[in-house]
């Protein structure tokens, strides 16, 4: 008896589960959260670039990290068609998560450690380890090759396995014959090699493709993976300084700055499931939709100091930054200016963009007039333009 009350418990278990996710889903979702850890290693790594933790920063050394960060969000783009047999068997989920994995090893490698001795030339760094990462871009394009393969995807067509084989070619020359000048070369080949894959080759997945998660929700989840890491160093800055309140006093209107930044963050990701429809046109609108995230992850990393090791008040680390942080303020309601052009979301004029020109003017102003009177009266009106444009929102509805 006690056995036919616990299966009927567990059916009516699986019952529940099975109603609100999928095993395809409950999958996938795991898969995105795996390729968001990898994507917000990359936005750790340009951070430390940006408050200038590393010393001689090339183009050369630029050029490679956004490649990597691009042949990623490509991979994760195409990879959606391997969905419905995920589930197949746990074989086909271990190896679809090998491409993740070494794209991990890929950041790890680009990117110096924050105490290493090497960020004060990450150029030679990265020039001393090219073969090890040779190797690894060698690896991921054969996991690539091999996932297409094995789930008999339907782009696994004769454009592809050359562009794959090629590059593949390269990173083995630049494996073994190491030098600078081919480095360079190499980096302008893979550039043309993977915009020429996204223009020329990107996959059309067909309507009637049986999946159990849609092409849509698939970018989505990736996309809010990357919003939630931006907004978890707001919540990281706010920890620091209560927990280091001693050493550094809490200034009321940086925190008000904060707290200004987070809401919009929020608005913007409100904001931005309107343009969820047009995510899967073609992969260009995808990497689009990560570019504002980006920028506010700049802003956080910008608004919130390490106090031990600057070892300043936080109002004068907000006097000291403030240059950059109003131009980030600015570049980001000009980012979502042309977003919302772009994904014919609205107007050039219209009342919405209104609201973000005028943002835009007051930011700029706040930027180069370094007065702590016309900063403070930008902050009263940068809270009244978001108040505003929420309560015009609500009303037009």
């Amino acid at each position: 008896m006690t056995c036919a009350i616990n299966s009927f418990r567990l059916g009516r278990f699986y019952l529940v589960v099975n109603m609100l996710f999928s095993k395809v889903e409950y999958l996938t979702i795991f898969s995105a959260i795996i390729y968001g850890i990898v994507a917000a290693e990359f936005f750790y790594g340009w951070g430390s670039l940006f408050k200038r933790d590393y010393k001689n920063v090339s183009i050369f050394y630029l050029g490679w990290s956004v490649l990597e960060f691009a042949f990623l969000i490509d991979v994760w783009w195409g990879s959606w068609i391997r969905t419905s047999k995920l589930s197949g068997a746990i074989g086909y989920y271990m190896l679809a998560l090998t491409t993740p994995v070494l794209f991990y090893l890929i950041a790890v490698l680009t990117f110096p450690g924050k105490d290493s001795p090497h960020k004060f030339d990450v150029h030679a760094y990265f020039v001393e380890r090219f073969p090890k990462f040779m190797f690894l871009f060698f690896l991921t394009l054969m996991s690539a090759l091999f996932n297409s393969w094995v789930f008999h995807d339907y782009v696994f067509l004769k454009g592809e396995t050359i562009i794959i084989l090629i590059a593949s070619f390269f990173t083995m020359g630049g494996f073994f014959w190491p030098n600078y000048s081919r480095a360079v070369a190499l980096l302008i080949a893979a550039w043309i090699l993977l915009l020429g894959h996204a223009v020329f080759l990107n996959p059309e997945f067909p309507e009637n493709l049986n999946t159990q998660f849609s092409h849509r929700e698939y970018l989505t989840i990736f996309v809010a993976i990357i919003y939630g890491y931006v907004a978890t160093t707001f919540f990281e800055g706010w920890g620091s300084l209560i927990r280091n309140s001693k050493l550094s006093e809490i200034h009321w209107y940086h925190l008000i700055w904060t707290i200004f930044a987070f809401l919009l963050l929020v608005d913007m990701w409100w904001s931005s499931w309107q343009k969820i429809e047009l995510l899967t046109e073609n992969i260009g609108y995808f990497v689009s939709s990560l570019v504002s995230p980006l920028i506010f992850y700049f802003l956080g990393i910008t608004l919130f100091m390490k106090v031990k090791e600057i070892n300043k008040p936080v109002g004068v680390h907000f006097k000291l930054s403030s240059p950059l942080i109003f131009r980030l303020f600015a570049l980001i309601l000009l980012v979502n200016i042309f977003s919302s052009v772009l994904f014919v979301e609205h107007a050039l004029f219209d009342s919405k963009n209104s609201f973000r020109l005028i943002g835009i003017i007051f930011a700029l102003i706040a930027a180069y007039k370094k007065s702590w009177r016309i900063q403070t009266a930008v902050l009263v009106i940068a809270w009244i333009l978001y108040f505003g444009h929420i309560v015009f929102d609500e009303v037009i509805k």
